[in-house]
């Protein structure tokens, strides 16, 4: 493609000819000696007057050579654009199509120097590494020289267009300035012109120094050019990077992590393209921050990161406890208590002195630090607690970085129902044990539930073995609530209620499950709506390829302790009524008598939400607390131990039913 020649020229020269061109005058071209006597003056001979045809000629040739050069220039630089273009990256064909589109115009400079923008996304990849990133792929050494390198470039440039000093010189600048701008290279016109300015075939040797002042301005400004091209392309390659990184990159999932960034960059350029067509960049710091995850942890994480690494980096070491201290409790005293109490201190927990007394404050103390390790909180130390208070700051800031990562790659963040895009939005995390629903961004319900067993199990079908009950992670949105539901068993779940009937004949009468034989001759078990049905008085469906829901259970015992797995796949909601209830009467706007008619009915009854809920099932051992504090929870299905040995992503299996599950055998 071809630049207009009007809009090439102010990319690429800048309009040399209006910089400090204006404003000097001389009376004359040459300098005019002292006055003679009028005699003497008499008997010389008249001087013959000094034409101006040498100076328009030369003029002339000078103003076609300039031309010619800054078509070259212009041409010149178009190809350097496309040659840096050129150079290998993860990221050439997106900056290629950007500013293929863009006409070769440039994002971050205004042809003479960086805009804003420039600095607002170099402090944004310098601070990559709050994020848990590494910061090695944005190279931010070389950013910092690029920035420097670029004010030595207008500096120079600055320098080679600054006015003339002699007056003469500048004179006839104004003069060919006058001459370029009307486009009067005209012979006769240009004559005038020069002899209303006072100039003739005298000032021609000005003409060669204009010509070598032109020579630098080029090089001058060829240099500068190429700097800004530099520095763009570079910018425009480190901002995919950075959107790639918070948003689209995908290396942690258990199941469909990337082999490499590489194969990520490639899997998602549309994504990242329409990423960059939506981005604005006239208010490029609140347009970066719409990458960022926007759930309300994700900010306090990063200030987990921070707290952990600067524990780690500590020259005192860190306070290790010795066996003796798991049989610590209230009114113990001595050094083990001592090294309990700075431990706590150290992390954050306790405050005040080391005096080795096992009080109140100490006990709330192991309280809290029991509450933010999924621990039961006794106040009391055990084995479990002085293993937990014993792992490595370092260990605990990659947890977090990990954690960071994984709130990045979760769908609330990647996927179409991004958090913060809808007015009511529902979050699992496996590992908390939890579900959390959210009205404007803001907490507004947080239910215990029980999630799917990390047990291995055989699978009499295919004769697969492996751990086929883990709740699967993925994202869609919740469409009905079911009061009163009926359980319609799968296939594998009867092949374990039929070992009931060994000892049990009558266990399907005894617990309301009704018997079809089916056209092809094979069973079908269904639970009648009860108080005893397996999945209480309420679901929850979001129709997905797992099967998998959330509902109420008729066993609450589960929700009083704290590891909570105990299902095939589907979660078990503590307080399931209260969310039904919230859901449709606060969120829906039904009438609780209508609500309190249908449970009494006890006559299975479906409701379709008008308000779409979207629910997104995670994975991460991290949270945090109300307090601000770090939440660290079991690797209940043993993913980030997996992720850390190199077993993760698992190999993908065939049959849709058994996706994201782990066989062994």
């Amino acid at each position: 493609m071809r630049l207009r020649e009007t809009r090439a020229v102010s990319l690429a020269l800048a309009l040399f000819w209006v910089v400090g061109l204006v404003g000097c005058d001389k009376s004359a071209s040459k300098p005019s000696g002292e006055a003679r006597p009028a005699a003497e003056a008499a008997k010389e001979p008249e001087p013959e007057p000094v034409g101006t045809d040498k100076l328009v000629a030369r003029i002339q040739a000078f103003l076609e050579a300039w031309k010619e050069r800054e078509t070259a220039f212009i041409n010149g630089y178009e190809k350097g654009f496309k040659d840096t273009l050129a150079a290998p990256g993860w990221f050439k064909k997106l900056s290629t199509r950007v500013y293929e589109e863009r006409r070769f115009s440039l994002i971050f400079s205004d042809g003479r120097a960086l805009r804003p923008n420039a600095q607002v996304l170099r402090e944004a990849v310098e601070a990559v590494a709050s994020h848990g990133l590494d910061s090695k792929p944005y190279d931010l050494e070389a950013l910092g020289e690029l920035f420097t390198n670029l004010d030595a470039l207008r500096e120079a440039y600055d320098t080679s267009v600054k006015p003339p000093e002699s007056e003469s010189e500048a004179k006839l600048w104004k003069t060919m300035e006058s001459i370029r701008e009307s486009l009067a290279i005209d012979p006769a016109a240009m004559a005038v012109k020069l002899e209303e300015a006072g100039l003739d075939d005298d000032d021609v040797p000005l003409v060669d120094l204009a010509e070598q002042r032109l020579d630098g301005v080029f090089a001058a400004k060829a240099k500068l050019n190429q700097g800004l091209v530099d520095a763009d392309i570079s910018l425009l390659q480190r901002w995919f990077r950075y959107a790639y990184d918070m948003r689209f990159s995908r290396r942690a999932h258990p199941f469909m992590a990337d082999k490499s960034d590489g194969d990520g960059v490639t899997r998602t350029q549309e994504a990242l393209f329409e990423a960059y067509t939506t981005m604005d960049f006239e208010k490029l710091e609140e347009s970066l921050a719409t990458l960022i995850p926007g759930h309300p942890e994700y900010p306090k994480m990063i200030e987990g990161l921070k707290f952990y690494l600067e524990l780690a980096a500590l020259e005192e070491p860190q306070v290790a406890l010795e066996r003796k201290a798991e049989r610590l409790k209230r009114g113990s005293k001595g050094e083990h208590v001592e090294a309990l109490q700075g431990r706590l201190i150290q992390e954050g927990y306790l405050e005040g002195e080391v005096d080795g007394q096992y009080g109140a404050g100490l006990e709330t103390a192991v309280k809290l630090y029991q509450q933010t390790h999924q621990l039961k909180e006794t106040g009391e130390m055990n084995r479990s607690t002085r293993s937990s208070m014993n792992k490595d700051y370092a260990a605990r800031a990659e947890q977090v970085r990990l954690a960071l990562r994984r709130h990045r790659e979760s769908e609330l963040h990647q996927g179409e129902q991004r958090f913060g895009d809808f007015p009511v939005h529902a979050r699992v995390n496996i590992p908390a044990f939890e579900t959390v629903f959210f009205r404007d961004g803001v907490e507004a319900r947080r239910h215990k539930i029980v999630v799917g067993l990390n047990d291995v199990s055989m699978d009499e079908r295919t004769g697969h073995k492996g751990y086929f009950n883990r709740t699967r992670m993925f994202s869609e949105t919740i469409k009905t609530v079911v009061l009163n539901p009926t359980w319609r068993v799968t296939p594998r779940i009867k092949d374990e209620l039929d070992l009931n009937l060994m000892e049990e004949p009558d266990f399907y009468e005894k617990n309301n499950y009704e018997v079809k034989t089916l056209d092809d001759g094979t069973e079908q078990v269904m639970q009648l709506p009860g108080p005893n049905n397996a999945l209480g008085l309420v679901k929850f469906l979001f129709p997905n390829r797992f099967s998998i829901y959330m509902h109420d259970t008729p066993k609450k015992g589960k929700f009083n302790t704290h590891i909570r797995t105990g299902s095939h796949g589907c979660m078990r909601v503590h307080n399931a009524l209260d969310l039904a209830k919230w859901m449709l009467t606060e969120v829906e706007a039904h009438t609780p008598e209508r609500f309190d008619e249908i449970l009494e009915s006890r006559e299975t009854y479906g409701i379709a939400l008008k308000t779409k809920i979207p629910l997104t099932i995670d994975y991460n051992v991290v949270g945090v607390h109300e307090s601000g504090r770090m939440m660290f929870y079991s690797d209940v299905y043993r993913y980030d131990r997996d992720l850390a040995s190199g077993v993760t992503p698992y190999p993908p299996l065939k049959e849709s039913w058994l996706e994201q599950a782990v066989l062994v055998e």
